[in-house]
């Protein structure tokens, strides 16, 4: 196992290691959001292959979750992934059910939506 990317279940086996490469670059990422990095330096921090980290990378632009620079070729969190949070928000969940009631009182559809860098989600 890496020590860079983690620890095991407490049974000692990693239940998804390319899932924990993915996080960790992620969590890299947002760690340094205030220096981009290039896929050589996040390579050599996680200690992964310079294809996997460029295939991980690859797939993270193509959902929006990281950015490259065309200019520089460094890499930083999308505006993708912070559209994920809110749908996972517990507050969300909270105003589910004042939501039914309000939709019931006025005979009215509505919906929750929060605006997130340029983006609406709902």
């Amino acid at each position: 196992m890496n020590a860079k990317l983690g620890q095991p279940d407490e049974r000692g086996q990693d239940p998804s290691p390319p899932t924990r490469r993915v996080v960790a670059v992620v969590e890299l990422l947002a760690d340094r959001a205030d220096s981009h990095l290039t896929l050589a330096e996040i390579c050599r921090e996680l200690d992964i292959s310079r294809s996997t980290g460029h295939a991980i990378l690859t797939t993270l632009c193509s959902c929006d979750w990281v950015l490259r620079d065309p200019l520089s070729g460094k890499y930083s969190l999308g505006a993708g992934l912070p559209t994920t949070t809110p749908r996972a928000a517990p507050l969300s969940r909270m105003l589910r059910e004042p939501l039914r009631q309000l939709c019931s009182a006025i005979g009215m559809a509505a919906c929750i939506s929060e605006l997130s860098d340029g983006r609406l989600a709902v």
